[in-house]
């Protein structure tokens, strides 16, 4: 269940059963995976290109989303593809780094 006043960005998709407390805000556009409990609001940083959401133990960054020790395996890799910067790159990795101490 979300608690009361959550608000979720755009392009949302909840799944079956998902439970709403009062006040929630939904975006356009925003998905939820199947099972998913928010406890807590989760940790949002917003990079200068991507905004980074952290769900539990999985990490999304744009449109990928990937438990946190992935990202820094395959972090680099996928900003390559993705056609990010080196500067990029460096930024959301140290974002990556950050989160995986939390």
């Amino acid at each position: 269940m979300l608690g009361y006043d959550v608000r979720l960005g755009d392009y949302v998709v909840l799944g079956n059963t998902v439970r709403l407390g009062n006040y929630v805000m939904l975006g356009y556009g925003v998905i939820v995976k199947s099972k998913v409990i928010l406890n807590k609001t989760p940790l949002q940083i917003q990079g200068s290109r991507d905004l980074i959401t952290v769900i539990g133990e999985d990490v999304q960054v744009g449109c990928i989303v990937m438990p946190k020790g992935k990202w820094l395996k395959l972090g680099s890799k996928l900003g390559i593809k993705n056609n990010y910067s080196k500067e990029e790159i460096k930024e959301y990795i140290k974002y990556i780094k950050i989160i995986n101490k939390i």
